[in-house]
């Protein structure tokens, strides 16, 4: 189970938009530590807005809620003019997340996800169903390229077994073939999951590496 904590207190509840949500968030986690059988999470995501809250919401963490596992995210650019203005963009890191040991990047090993068998399990173990029926390889992924079918048209058995679109591609697509990744010099180091949709939201092409991970492992600061 994961729970937002965006900001502290009364900040919190400004991006939330709800002037209750720190007072419920923190009601939530103290029920949860009182379970041993639940994998707990807090996520936090990283904007411009929070940016200056970052070391003071890990601490706070830490201290806290040690038993939780802490992950912190980096928002992915939208066409949404709004979300727009709290996300950074590449140029902008070395400005605003010079440390980036404030990120949690899933693991390869961890999140089982050998180089060699598939780039994230989106589509191929686990899939998203849009409040218009759209059928997405996951929450994140509304952009085009990754609707894989509408449950309008055909069923979800159907289109599980013969996605639309890109759905076959995504499916089969490995990390270890990524043309930038195999000829980067930290191409054996790197052990970042490579997130298509992030890669989209940045670069316009999934095929192309997340290039957030490509600032903090490969130091590219172009």
């Amino acid at each position: 189970m994961t729970i937002s904590l965006d900001r502290m207190e009364e900040r919190h509840n400004l991006i939330r938009g709800n002037k209750e949500a720190y007072k419920n968030t923190i009601k939530t986690l103290d029920l949860l530590s009182n379970y041993h059988n639940i994998e707990e999470k807090i996520s936090t995501t990283i904007i411009k807005e929070n940016i200056s809250d970052i070391y003071r919401i890990k601490e706070f963490v830490k201290n806290e809620y040690p038993q939780f596992n802490h992950m912190c995210d980096i928002i992915i650019p939208t066409d949404n003019q709004t979300q727009r203005k709290s996300t950074f963009f590449v140029d902008e890191f070395n400005k605003y997340l010079k440390d980036s040991s404030l990120l949690g990047f899933n693991k390869i090993e961890s999140e089982g996800y050998p180089k060699n068998k598939f780039r994230c399990s989106g589509g191929v173990i686990s899939a998203f169903i849009s409040s218009d029926k759209k059928l997405q390889i996951c929450a994140a992924a509304n952009a085009d390229p990754f609707i894989i079918g509408n449950l309008e048209n055909k069923s979800l058995y159907d289109l599980w077994l013969e996605p639309e679109g890109n759905g076959n591609i995504l499916r089969n697509s490995k990390s270890n073939e990524l043309e930038k990744c195999n000829n980067c010099e930290n191409s054996n180091e790197c052990d970042i999951i490579n997130c298509r949709v992030a890669a989209y939201a940045y670069t316009k092409n999934y095929e192309e590496p997340y290039p957030v991970i490509c600032y903090f492992i490969k130091g590219d600061k172009k």
